[in-house]
């Protein structure tokens, strides 16, 4: 370990920095789920039910995060897993979207920030 080194030694604690043109991907801990999925459908604001494009492992009380779809980041919202059916294609949130989810691609210029679903524990 070097002098300058930042040690973090609580396990809840972190750090993120990033500048202009970074990307920053966070995974889940538990191997058995995915970190991340995409939505298969538009999830509009007042649902609290997300189509997605393949089953994630993620189970019920599961925190997951939203990102926003718009030119809007504060439009990315965070819900606990309610319900997960059978086939695990639909996830239910235990409050409803503020904001709606692009689902659908849509063709533009700026980088694709459609449907993105992650798990944050």
């Amino acid at each position: 370990m070097e002098e300058d080194d930042v040690v973090i030694s609580d396990n809840n604690a972190y750090l993120m920095a990033m500048s202009e043109g970074s990307r920053i991907e966070i995974h889940a801990a538990d191997r058995e789920k995915e970190s991340w999925t995409e939505l298969s459908e538009t999830a509009e604001a007042g649902s609290n039910a997300l189509k997605v494009t393949e089953a994630t492992g993620w189970q019920v009380g599961d925190l997951i995060a939203i990102a926003s779809t718009s030119d809007e980041w504060t439009e990315s919202e965070e819900f606990t897993v309610l319900d997960i059916s059978d086939d695990g294609m639909t996830i239910t949130l235990d409050s409803e979207l503020t904001y709606s989810h692009q689902g659908e691609t849509v063709l533009r210029k700026r980088p694709d920030r459609r449907r993105r679903a992650g798990m944050g524990r």
